[in-house]
């Protein structure tokens, strides 16, 4: 909330209106990265949940008399907003409102992960299923992943269902079986999010496809809640939605402070993919090496010890050991260091972070420790890698 001016001479504190369309994934993430740059601005940042109407926004808006906005661009009338430093977290329509900014994901950087998880598979069929939305992102995803496909001398089948259909219409299931029916087995498939992954998988499970031997799918977004709850679980491309609202946060600030060189369309690139079940073939026979491999996964960066992993095979510490690696070729703790270390990679992209609390975020008690087993593993030191490989994308 904003702070009690004391004084005639006392300003009062600068605050953003945060409109809140879901408590996904994506959505706390960017909270968390605008709020990280407003505090580094001495802003504060007050979140509401997205209105049903214009007038209700500009009640709000009077009631709150914000000093700049970020929401998202579904809201029917953004004219609300004309006189307002607006930052709107989505891909811009084909014409663009003159006095807001955008932040959007990289189609290019989430596709360029997608297409190396899929085609790590070695399958000789792509495609791409579309989202019920007529937002850009969903086209733009599309786009860019059916030409890095095309370098590498693939094409992709593709399924775009009309935006008023609804994700879980019955003639939304009934076209996605009728479609996945027909697609050349074996075939990878990146969805256009989480939720379109789930019903490819639904789908699939409905036509007895196995996956991810006949069918491989990779969604987007890493929407923990939906990806751990499909069977199989599923595996997605992890946005930098931090970033996405830390940035948001600095074109705020820029637009207020009326500087000339703040782009219309800033973007924000892909962390990493989450890969699970839907597209690992299951050449770890032992269903317990399994559950520690994504016990694992999900688990490295909150401190997970090797006795906490053994501790699943219900047997002595040395006997679950070699069933560990018997079953992955690598013993547990390698396969925890390397998922901390993926980690780390990932939290490097976000410019405000500092590599010591990057080392305590990705399970590492020390950065000391953490500095020689990322050195080690990748032969440059976590400022090197940094330097080498981290570069934010903007585009007027």
């Amino acid at each position: 909330m904003k702070s009690i001016e004391k004084g005639p001479g006392c300003q009062r504190e600068r605050t953003i209106l945060y409109f809140q369309e879901s408590r996904c994934e994506a959505d706390r993430l960017n909270i968390a990265g605008l709020t990280a740059s407003a505090h580094a601005h001495g802003w504060a940042v007050q979140i509401l949940a997205m209105p049903p109407d214009a007038a209700t926004m500009r009640s709000l808006l009077r009631l709150w008399k914000p000093d700049g906005v970020v929401c998202n661009i579904r809201f029917a009338d953004m004219r609300a907003f004309a006189s307002i430093p607006l930052v709107v977290i989505s891909s811009p329509r084909g014409q663009r409102l003159g006095y807001a900014r955008y932040v959007a994901n990289d189609p290019i950087s989430t596709a360029s992960l997608a297409v190396e998880e899929l085609r790590r598979l070695c399958y000789p069929n792509y495609a791409f299923a579309g989202a019920c939305t007529d937002e850009p992102w969903c086209a733009e995803r599309w786009k860019a992943f059916k030409s890095l496909l095309s370098r590498y001398g693939f094409g992709c089948r593709s399924l775009f269902p009309e935006a008023h259909e609804g994700e879980d219409s019955p003639t939304r299931h009934k076209a996605l079986r009728a479609w996945l029916a027909t697609l050349p087995k074996p075939c990878a498939l990146l969805a256009a999010n989480d939720i379109v992954g789930r019903s490819v998988l639904a789908a699939a499970k409905a036509l007895g496809i196995s996956i991810p031997e006949d069918l491989a799918v990779c969604g987007v977004d890493n929407d923990v809640e939906t990806c751990l709850h499909t069977s199989p679980t599923l595996t997605s491309i992890e946005p930098d939605f931090y970033n996405g609202g830390f940035l948001a946060g600095e074109l705020l600030v820029g637009l207020v402070g009326k500087r000339g060189d703040v782009p219309k369309v800033t973007t924000f690139g892909a962390l990493r993919t989450r890969r699970r079940e839907s597209t690992s073939p299951s050449v770890v026979r032992d269903s317990l090496a399994r559950k520690a491999l994504s016990v694992i996964s999900e688990k490295a960066a909150q401190g997970l010890s090797a006795a906490d992993v053994a501790g699943l095979f219900k047997c002595s510490r040395r006997s679950a050991e070699m069933r560990f690696r018997q079953a992955t070729g690598t013993t547990i703790m390698s396969a925890i260091l390397a998922e901390r270390i993926e980690t780390a990679k990932a939290l490097m992209r976000r410019p405000d972070l500092k590599l010591e609390v990057i080392a305590t975020l990705s399970g590492w008690k020390t950065y000391s420790v953490f500095r020689r087993h990322f050195t080690d593993a990748c032969g440059l030191s976590p400022s090197e890698w940094r330097a080498a490989n981290v570069h934010l994308k903007v585009r007027g």
